[in-house]
């Protein structure tokens, strides 16, 4: 298995801690451990930095804050031990690891708008817990081999209410206003923007990008999307614009062609002889010649037809894709999980609102693979639109994971930091 953390020993044997290495900072290292026979990725600060309290407190602070929140896109911290953060183990790849081989999914434009969709999901998840990351950048995406999940990593330079004296940022992946102990939540966007950004172009689609990466990557705060659910609404949609493109050349073939046959009747009247030089009188049916009529006739409607039912046909099928998915994932959300985040977001704080926390967790995972072999069914049924089918699929995902998120964390917590709390490091700021 390829992973985006490169294994600098081949070892799997029970309780191994095989060496990984990473870029990024040096006062920690990484491993890849099997505990109970499942992968975790550990982080732990280098030998000459164990002793640092600076870099020992950011760990302590990464953990706590990662250990309450639970997410599809943002990596599970498990537990902290002998000074050591456990983490899920991901099987897949960065995006700046993608950059940098070229990967061939980088080059669809639906990958793009599906890597930015996943990423304000968590961030607005995030935001609803009153945490924001600070350090969302290529190095910190990581894209799973099997699903093209993405996972927010390394909440290394995070802030919350309760850690508000340790807020860090990359220098060169900044917002304006970090540093100044001026952020809040839309630093969160304006750091997704400026990845929108850098992938848009190798997908070819930097125009039908730009006015959300103006706006989100803003220099001002005043002028940039104020939530997440702002950003979310902004997504460009390719295929509507596409639809409206060919619309518009359609519109353009159909008027020239008006224009030519109305040029070609012209062509084929007759004058009579005896009033050549006399003042021609107004044109009537009559002065077009029969066999001109009839080619008119033959050619018109032969070539609508044959146009409309080219372009009828894929949408009818698409309409049938869009309702049977909707109307399936709505149902599933209305009867199993909706309830249960309107409930735990009523319930107290106690052991009850934690079990029904892993209770929707595992609801929503068993949701993704009902509806995705739904979808795999309409791909059967309609197999010149399988891709169209699943990717509906995983936007309607994503779509009601973010409405149950917002049911079970309604209240969105925005906040300042202090200017004199930033600190300095050469890799990162804490």
């Amino acid at each position: 298995m390829e992973s985006g953390f490169v294994s600098e020993v081949i070892d799997n044997s029970s309780g191994e801690w095989i060496p990984l290495a990473r870029s990024g900072s040096s006062r920690f290292e990484f491993f890849k451990v099997r505990r109970y026979g499942a992968l975790n990725f550990v982080k732990r600060p280098a030998p000459e930095y164990r002793n640092d309290l600076v870099t020992t407190e950011s760990l302590k602070k990464e953990f706590y804050i990662g250990y309450n929140l639970n997410h599809p896109s943002i990596v599970r911290y498990l537990l902290m031990e002998d000074g050591a953060v456990f983490e899920e183990y991901i099987d897949g790849l960065t995006l700046r690891e993608m950059i940098t081989r070229d990967d061939e999914r980088l080059r669809s434009p639906e990958f793009i708008k599906h890597v930015c969709r996943q990423l304000l999901e968590a961030t607005a998840y995030l935001h609803s817990q009153g945490v924001l990351h600070n350090d969302i950048k290529p190095e910190n995406v990581m894209v799973s081999r099997i699903g093209d999940q993405v996972k927010l990593i390394d909440l290394g330079c995070a802030t919350s209410d309760m850690w508000d004296a340790t807020e860090g940022f990359t220098p060169a992946c900044k917002a304006p206003e970090q540093g100044d102990g001026e952020t809040n939540v839309s630093t969160d966007i304006y750091l997704i923007g400026r990845i929108v950004d850098e992938l848009a172009p190798i997908a070819g689609v930097s125009g039908l990008w730009s006015s959300f990466v103006k706006k989100a990557t803003a220099d001002d705060v005043r002028d940039r999307f104020s939530s997440d659910e702002e950003a979310l609404a902004a997504l460009p949609d390719s295929k509507r614009q596409k639809n409206i493109i060919v619309t518009a050349v359609v519109g353009c073939v159909i008027l020239l062609l008006a224009v030519g046959l109305y040029l070609f009747s012209r062509g084929n009247e007759t004058v009579p002889e005896e009033s050549a030089s006399a003042e021609i009188p107004a044109l009537s049916s009559d002065s077009v010649k029969p066999e001109s009529e009839d080619k008119v006739e033959e050619y018109v409607p032969r070539k609508v037809e044959s146009e409309s039912v080219a372009r009828e046909e894929p949408k009818s099928a698409r309409k049938i894709i869009d309702q049977d998915l909707k109307k399936y994932v709505s149902d599933i959300y209305n009867k199993e999980i909706f309830p249960r985040c309107r409930n735990y977001a009523e319930m107290p704080d106690n052991d009850d609102k934690r079990k029904l926390e892993h209770q929707i967790f595992d609801s929503m995972q068993s949701v993704v693979d009902d509806v995705t072999a739904y979808a795999e069914k309409l791909a059967v049924e309609h197999p010149a639109y399988a891709d169209y089918a699943r990717q509906q699929a995983n936007a309607l995902l994503n779509d009601f994971q973010t409405k149950a998120a917002l049911m079970q964390y309604p209240k969105v917590v925005k906040r300042k930091t202090p200017k004199e709390d930033v600190t300095q490091d050469p890799d990162s700021i804490y």
